[in-house]
């Protein structure tokens, strides 16, 4: 989608979107078409599996919220919800013992997001996340 764009006018793109985008220009033809259906034996699997549940409830990253502002956190267990179409919402989960947020994610079947959605909010009056107060250190 950018490459014409990205190879005349660089300069228009940040550091971080152009190294993904030189990343993604590098993959042979046979990798793209290897990695759709790879997207696609996924996006089958667990859309079977995810229609059986009103969400998959998963850890949103491997560890706390980063500090700072440079960057929202490890993605990689976003990354194939994301990839596979699945509507996904994170939700605070708790703390962790520095104080900083942990993060849960509801994963819902394609098609689903208003259901997600009201799960979400089910989920988000249950852990009372408002009334909690930050552990002592």
């Amino acid at each position: 989608m950018h490459r014409e764009r990205f190879l005349s006018d660089r300069g228009s793109y940040g550091e971080k979107v152009s190294a993904l985008i030189e990343e993604g220009l590098a993959v042979p033809e046979w990798g793209y078409k290897k990695a759709l259906a790879h997207q696609k034996l996924f996006r089958d699997e667990m859309a079977m599996h995810a229609g059986e549940v009103d969400a998959i409830l998963a850890p949103a990253v491997p560890a706390a919220a980063p500090y700072g502002v440079e960057s929202t956190g490890d993605p990689r267990f976003n990354i194939p919800w994301t990839n596979a179409g699945f509507p996904v919402i994170t939700l605070p989960g708790g703390l962790s013992v520095g104080g900083l947020p942990l993060g849960i994610q509801l994963v819902g079947a394609p098609g689903t997001d208003l259901h997600l959605l009201r799960v979400a909010l089910r989920v988000e009056e249950s852990l009372e996340w408002g009334r909690r107060i930050a552990p002592a250190a």
